[in-house]
């Protein structure tokens, strides 16, 4: 394998353990703070991921690999529930800058983001599977 090779797949790690970290830590602070983690860390890392893994897989050849192709797939599934999780929590701090807001619409919108960050989270586990397992 070329020095390239390893160079990305070092900065596809470092991205993937930032990215995923920030997500979790972004499930314990204000939907205010969680929804700039989201735009500044955990987006941007997704997408780096992507193209890291794909240019990983251009230099290893393996952009033919049956397993690649279930993960960009995946990929795809896991970018809308972030998109969920990001307009849920949008709307939360939305409702939350709002006085008297209707506390069953917060409710619905926490809900929302909770189970699309854990879609999102449950994808990432995946293409993990994919990328260590490698199924044919």
């Amino acid at each position: 394998m070329s020095d390239h090779y390893l160079a990305f797949k070092f900065t596809h790690v470092l991205i993937a353990i930032v990215a995923f970290g920030s997500g979790a830590a972004a499930t314990l602070v204000p939907a205010a703070w969680a929804r700039k983690i989201l735009w500044v860390l955990v987006l941007p890392g997704y997408v780096l991921m992507l193209a890291t893994g794909m240019w990983m897989g251009h230099l290893a050849n393996l952009l033919d690999a049956h397993w690649t192709e279930a993960a960009m797939n995946l990929w795809g599934v896991g970018a809308l529930f972030l998109g969920l999780a990001l307009a849920a929590l949008q709307r939360q701090v939305r409702l939350d800058a709002q006085p008297g807001h209707d506390a069953r619409a917060r409710h619905r919108a926490v809900l929302l983001g909770r189970v699309s960050g854990t879609g999102a989270a449950v994808i990432v586990l995946l293409i993990l599977h994919f990328m260590v397992f490698k199924p044919a």
